[in-house]
């Protein structure tokens, strides 16, 4: 399983148009657009970065001060909340001639923060300020992406970087948060997209708290993203099912069971759509326990998955990757049993498979069964 998968959804579409003269045989060159969005961030109202450039170039190994960069260069550079991009807005940054040929590199080069700047970068926890967000010294000089792809003379490439906010923060015990960069490639010719409802209010009657929505692949959130105060919600872009495979969609909220529809088709530049307007997707509501405790090191990522057994999906229902200075950690999950399609689970309520794991160290994992009290957990994983 991969650790440290990248964190704060942040779109990027790389499109490469044919027009002029350029590297790999030919005379045309091609251009490279660059737009933006974001999936929710945990535990945030406000993830900003301030955006300077985006920078591409053919060889993977290639340092800051090499030449042969092709960049798009935001003048004056633009500083972007990335909570405000979800359900599939996108943010144009701007484009810049490319010449054909093979690349491999990518960098999102950010402004820092500065005496005269502090909250170039920064975030704010949910009911708190605006804080400088701390940017780690190996990626001032741009977050890096490898990821190989080719450009022909006059043809076009779109790709999508999708840099999720959720799991690329760490809040600190002081209250500030730390970026730690979560992100992936997506070429946008072989994607497509997931849209439908869910109902703003619990199949009971009360409304919903903090619903969200998700797809996911073997317990590993591909994207996600809340509905707008419609219910209407929309994730993109995905990889067509003949490539990556179908999707698990996952529904969950602060006050229901969850719910989830296995093996959700996707096909390239087609909307899968899962209901209409007028019939929107109800979750049952469901009693809330909370697991706390702490975890060592620091920097691990917390994960609850529930398998439906014998032969449904695994799939993740909450993570954490808040876990403050001190190691310590609170994560509440419904207890109640979930659904999967129109089937009621009583088997799986509240067994749960918490999972700590951390980049460098060997994760462990636990199952937990939550009944009529909240439970401590504490984890240390060794080297």
């Amino acid at each position: 399983m991969k650790k440290n998968p990248l964190i704060f959804s942040l779109i990027v579409f790389l499109f490469l148009s044919g027009c002029g003269s350029g590297r790999g045989g030919g005379d045309q060159t091609a251009t490279l657009a660059v737009s933006l969005t974001d999936a929710p961030a945990c535990g945030f109202d406000q993830v900003n970065l301030t955006v300077s450039k985006v920078r591409v170039h053919p060889n993977a190994n290639a340092s800051e001060e090499e030449d042969g960069w092709a960049e798009i260069v935001l003048s004056p550079p633009r500083k972007i909340d990335l909570l405000a991009l979800t359900n599939g807005v996108l943010e144009p940054l701007g484009t810049t001639p490319l010449a054909p040929g093979h690349y491999t590199q990518l960098r999102l080069v950010l402004l820092p923060n500065t005496a005269e700047s502090p909250l170039n970068n920064s975030a704010a926890p949910t009911g708190g300020a605006e804080t400088a967000l701390e940017i780690p010294s190996a990626v001032q000089g741009g977050i890096k992406l490898i990821h190989e792809f080719d450009v022909a003379d006059g043809k076009r490439v779109d790709l999508v970087l999708d840099l999720d906010a959720c799991r690329s923060l760490v809040q600190k015990e002081n209250g500030t948060a730390r970026l730690q960069p979560v992100l992936s490639v997506i070429p946008q010719e072989v994607s497509g997209e997931i849209r439908g409802v869910i109902g703003m209010n619990l199949s009971s009657g009360p409304a919903l708290v903090g619903p969200r929505i998700a797809v996911q692949q073997e317990g590993r959130v591909v994207k996600s993203t809340f509905p707008d105060q419609n219910g209407k919600f929309i994730l993109q872009p995905l990889v067509q099912s003949t490539t990556a495979g179908a999707y698990d969609l996952v529904f969950t909220a602060e006050n229901a069971a969850t719910s989830v529809i296995q093996s959700v088709p996707v096909s390239a530049r087609k909307t899968t759509t899962i209901n209409a307007a007028d019939a929107p997707f109800l979750l049952n509501p469901s009693t809330i326990r909370t697991i706390r405790g702490s975890v060592t090191p620091t920097t691990a990522i917390l994960r609850a998955r529930q398998t439906f057994p014998p032969d449904g999906p695994t799939v993740e229902v909450r993570s954490i990757n808040l876990v403050i200075d001190k190691g310590r950690y609170s994560m509440s999950l419904p207890a109640e049993a979930p659904s999967l399609g129109p089937t009621l689970r009583p088997d799986v309520a509240g067994r749960y498979t918490l999972e700590a794991a951390a980049e460098g160290w060997t994760a462990e994992s636990r199952p937990v069964t939550l009944s009529g009290e909240d439970l401590t957990e504490e984890f240390s994983l060794l080297p």
